[in-house]
This record gives C-alpha cells, structure tokens and sequence, in this order.
C-alpha cells in the first residue's frame, strides 16, 4: 500500500477521533452542570485515577505502552477539566523543576501554572484561594522524607487531594569550559553524591531553593554548572555535560496534591498520621 494510501487512511481515524472527542466534551459539560447544582467540586482525582487505570486494563494490544496512554490522556482529560473552569496550580519553581514536572503530569497544560519561592508560599496560596491546588514533595527514595513539608501540615488546615509519583533522573548542565561550582537544591546533591565526589571533587557545591533557579545561577557563573532534569537545557539554554548521574537508578519522588476540600473515599485511599 502506497504512503498516501495509508495517509488517508489516518486521516479518517482522526476525523472519527475528533468527532468521539466532541460528544465526549457535551457529556462532561452535562456533568459539570449536575455538579454545579449538587455543589460537587469540578476537580475529581479518583475519578481521573479511575479513567486512567480502567483504559491502561483495556489497553490489549499494548502497542501504546502504560505511559504512553498516561500521556494522552492527562492532556485529554486537563482540556475537557478546563470547559468549566481553569485551575490555577502553584508549585516551588521557576519553570523546570522537579515539582512542576509533577504538576505537568498530574494536570496537564490547560490549567493556569504559578511557580512560587517556597513551600511555605505554596500552602500560602493555597490556604488564601489565590490557588486552586498546590504541588509540594512530601517523599524521596533515597533521601526520605522532606520534613519541611510534613511541618507545614501541622499548622495548615489544607487536605491531600491526590499524590504524584515522578521518576527522578538527573543530569548535569552548564555552558562552562571548566567547571568549578555545582548549583542544585540539597536534596539533588544528596542523590549524585557518589558521582560528583569522582568526577568533580574539588567543586564548590552552591545550594539552591530550587533545580531551576540552580539553572539560572549556573548560566550567570562562567564556571558554574547545574544539576537537575534535562528539561532544564532547554528552557535555560544550557548543554547537558552529562545524564543519569543519579547514584541509583531507582529514584522517585512523591508529590502530593494539597487543596482546601478532602476527595471522597475511592476505596484505594492512602491514610496519612502526623505525630508532634
């Protein structure tokens, strides 16, 4: 079969991929309408969870693996969320962090993103209605809990709405010729330990709120470099030096979601206790 033929072919399937999109769209415009009159939060995480997990069972031929169905989807379900009503989601930026890759993975790009300097600005937001949600790290793999994080509950009267579970690789950044200062949130130099003390051992280790302002830093320093996603070469037009510098392959951060109203049970419910 020639390309145009098969061309044609892939037309038509979007063509009806469209049309399904569009009479998806009137069902949850009628949903957001009874929700509205029942009061119910436009927002449901379980029930996003739920689409997620039901489609990855259905997902047979497998040809579109796990993540790749995550993928689409999330960017789906962010546009349709958005018919009602366009979330603002805060999180510990500037852009490129770890933190608003988790964002991005959880919501999608049709909300409204505002990175702030803090955790504490995070709860902040949050708790004044100047945000809908927040995204804050509660958890690493290898570094443990952030106990930062875990103090802002005692005081907060915000609920766990959801949580986000981000693979963590890092990769080091930087435009220098040598490289004499390493920038990154403390956390990150924790989890490359190993590997900087072999490979750049008499490097100054410059600690940072925040991946992404590690990034800026790292650009204004002519012998500064940086650690974090490689997302981060782009947006901050840095070349990457070297990847996967993490000590262990298996790293992962929790984020968790942080609102003002508690999601209903979902059956699957984690329970969190706080000790003083």
């Amino acid at each position: 079969m020639k390309i145009e033929d098969l061309r044609k072919k892939i037309d038509s399937i979007d063509k009806k991929i469209l049309e399904l999109l569009n009479k998806r769209a009137i069902k949850v415009l009628e949903i957001n309408k009874l929700k509205e009159k029942r009061k119910i939060e436009t927002y449901s995480p379980n029930r996003e969870f739920e689409i997620l997990e039901n489609l990855k069972k259905i997902n047979k031929n497998k040809i579109l693996s796990d993540e790749d169905i995550e993928i689409i989807f999330n960017q789906i379900l962010s546009v349709f969320r958005s018919l009602k009503t366009k979330l603002k989601i805060v999180y510990l930026g500037p852009e490129g962090t770890f933190s608003h890759l988790a964002a991005l993975k959880r919501f999608g790009k049709k909300v409204e993103y505002s990175p702030v300097d803090s955790i504490s600005d995070i709860f902040r937001e949050v708790e004044n209605s100047s945000a809908d949600f927040g995204i804050v790290p509660i958890e690493n793999s290898i570094e443990g809990f952030i106990t930062y994080t875990e103090d802002m509950f005692f005081t907060s009267s915000l609920k766990i709405c959801g949580e986000i579970i981000l693979n963590i690789s890092h990769a080091l950044l930087s435009n220098a010729k040598y490289i004499k200062n390493i920038y990154s949130n403390p956390q990150v130099f924790a989890q490359c330990r190993t590997w900087i003390l072999k490979n750049y051992p008499k490097a100054n280790l410059i600690s940072t709120q925040s991946t992404a302002k590690a990034a800026l830093d790292a650009k204004k320093d002519k012998f500064g470099a940086c650690i974090g996603s490689k997302i981060l070469a782009s947006l901050y037009n840095l070349k990457i030096v070297a990847s996967s510098i993490e000590d262990f392959p298996y790293n992962y951060t929790r984020f968790l979601v942080i609102g003002k109203n508690d999601s209903p049970p979902s059956g699957k419910d984690k329970t969190s206790i706080l000790f003083s």
